[in-house]
């Protein structure tokens, strides 16, 4: 073998080797995006919680009372459908550790079990994405079906 052969060979070594140096940064940089976003939904979840416990008026949507200004209630459930029209597309990319598919799936019914959820569910529903839909009309079966 002459030496431009030898030289060949090593860069083609060098070559594949810098794929597999790119192939592991690629997978690297999407954990840390999975990370990321997961750290996201839970610092808005966090802030709408905190609006709820600072605004005692928010915090009466959250036990389902009937006297709460309509406007404000509509606002506030608009904002936790969102959240969790977000955590369903996050988790339908795989952006969600293993476990978070059945809290999702075990929040969402808890808040379809209140009234004041159900009522906006109905008038606004049909505003998200058709997956989110699916999932939520799911989760309300699955909530009126008595054997589960």
């Amino acid at each position: 073998m002459s030496i431009s052969e030898y030289v060949d060979i090593a860069t083609a070594i060098m070559m594949l080797g810098s794929v597999v140096l790119v192939v592991i940064q690629l997978k690297v940089h999407n954990e840390q995006r999975k990370l990321d976003s997961f750290a996201k939904l839970y610092d808005i979840n966090r802030e709408l919680i905190s609006l709820g416990f600072n605004n005692t008026e928010l915090f009466e949507v959250l036990l389902d009372s009937e006297d709460v200004d309509p406007r404000l209630e509509r606002r506030y459930l608009q904002l936790w459908f969102n959240q969790l029209s977000l955590m369903h597309a996050y988790r339908s990319r795989g952006l969600y550790p293993c476990e978070q598919p059945e809290s999702l799936e075990a929040d969402v019914q808890d808040f379809l079990q209140m009234k004041n959820m159900r009522s906006h569910w109905e008038a606004f529903g049909g505003y998200y994405p058709k997956a989110f839909r699916l999932f939520v009309e799911e989760m309300i079966n699955q909530s009126n079906d008595p054997s589960s």
